[in-house]
């Protein structure tokens, strides 16, 4: 079951469930959620991993995360020349100090995780206390309770969404503005128009497209939720809703850099309830047969061997297949691998029985391999269902829903 962590995605506390897509042709993407102690985070049940989740941007200080929460990264200090004298740092520079021991620990499970933001956010209280504190180091400090709460949030740590609400809503109504205003206005909108499972609710795309009009300088945070609409509403089976949330981010805000995921899912979501073609050349060179998987269930699985949550989703996907296989269920493989040896001797090691596609040549292979592009995926597994008249049925299935489906369609007449 998703938690609100995941509707609060950025925050760097995300169940790692999916890889993302590499910046560079020539760099394996990176696991999503790797920056931090995935192993400690919520589990989500059947989350769709096929999405990149968004963070909130950066507003006044750039947050850096560490071992299961996300601290403000921290200037460093010029170290003190040999012969001066040290300066007896003030009271909230100490209490910056504590922060940053705190946030540098290394959890080992979830109940420590949830220790270290307690007593985190018990610190960034009393920074928040000290009449006489720095300006700039306040605003860190409340910077990183707002993260904190968020991550207390999506752990469901008793009183930290009422606390996270009333901090936000403070920063609001603060004359002069706060900077940190435009951060705790996006929290705000999470927790008015998301529930606890990371879904939308009714009303959630125009008060987004209105906090977006408000700021048209920086209309990523807008964009960015938006894509949480459209991923909650696609990971509830509402195909509908999370169409027009990632058009209506392309159509209001048409100039800003941030809607490269946003055009990926669109392409993804169009292909749905269209004829997808089963192609592809596969691991020993030949062209993959498509007459011998007309009228059947098919499910074409976008993954990699070096890819943790595919490899994680594998004994899933195998039980379904030795259950439906004999009923008209069958599997593709397209592996984003970059050397075919290894994939053959991971399918070899793993006894997978389904086909494998690899790309022929230097070209093609891995996040340039031409169906990423095609399809808008930029995160695996993703599997694409298709049903047996041909069509593509979901792109966003994975464990017991992917297998409930699987059901549905192979008995259906």
């Amino acid at each position: 079951m998703r938690s609100l962590v995941l509707g609060m995605a950025g925050l760097a506390l995300a169940y790692s469930v999916g890889c993302n897509q590499a910046p560079s042709a020539d760099s394996k993407p990176a696991e999503k959620g790797k920056e931090v102690a995935a192993a400690t985070a919520p589990a989500a049940e059947s989350a769709t991993s096929s999405k990149v989740e968004t963070a909130p941007a950066k507003t006044d200080a750039e947050v850096k995360p560490a071992q299961g929460v996300a601290p403000d990264a921290e200037a460093k200090d010029a170290a003190p020349a040999a012969d001066a004298p040290k300066k007896e740092k003030k009271p909230e520079e100490q209490a910056m100090d504590r922060l940053k021991e705190i946030l540098e620990r290394e959890p080992t499970s979830q109940e420590e995780v949830k220790h270290n933001i307690q007593q985190a956010v018990e610190e960034t209280d009393k920074i928040l206390a000290m009449p006489e504190a720095d300006s700039v180091i306040k605003d860190r400090a409340g910077l990183i309770q707002i993260d904190l709460l968020a991550q207390g949030v999506g752990f469901q740590i008793d009183g930290f969404e009422a606390k996270l609400r009333q901090l936000c809503e403070s920063l609001q109504k603060q004359d002069p503005p706060s900077r940190l205003a435009p951060r705790a206005k996006v929290y705000l909108l999470r927790l008015d128009y998301f529930d606890k499972e990371g879904h939308p609710k009714e009303g959630a795309i125009d008060a987004i497209v209105k906090f977006g009009e408000e700021s048209p300088k920086n209309a990523t945070p807008a964009i960015q939720l938006l894509g949480l609409v459209g991923d909650g509403a696609d990971d509830q089976g509402n195909t509908e809703l999370a169409l027009k949330a990632y058009k209506t981010a392309k159509e209001k805000f048409p100039d800003s850099q941030a809607l490269q995921q946003i055009i990926a899912n669109l392409k993804r979501l169009e292909a749905v309830g269209k004829d997808f073609p089963i192609e592809g050349t596969l691991v020993s060179g030949d062209k993959i047969n498509p007459e011998q998987y007309k009228g059947k269930v098919v499910l074409v699985d976008f993954w990699a061997t070096w890819c943790g949550p595919c490899v994680a989703e594998l004994p899933n996907v195998k039980k379904i297949y030795d259950e439906y296989h004999d009923k008209g269920f069958e599997i593709v493989g397209v592996s984003l691998d970059e050397e075919k040896a290894e994939l053959e001797a991971f399918v070899e090691e793993k006894k997978l029985p389904w086909a494998q596609t690899f790309p022929v040549g230097q070209e093609g292979k891995g996040w340039e391999h031409p169906l990423v592009d095609k399809y808008g995926i930029s995160g695996i597994p993703a599997m694409f269902l298709i049903d047996r008249e041909g069509k593509l049925v979901s792109t966003s299935l994975h464990g017991d829903k992917l297998a409930a489906k699987v059901k549905e369609l192979v008995e259906k007449k």
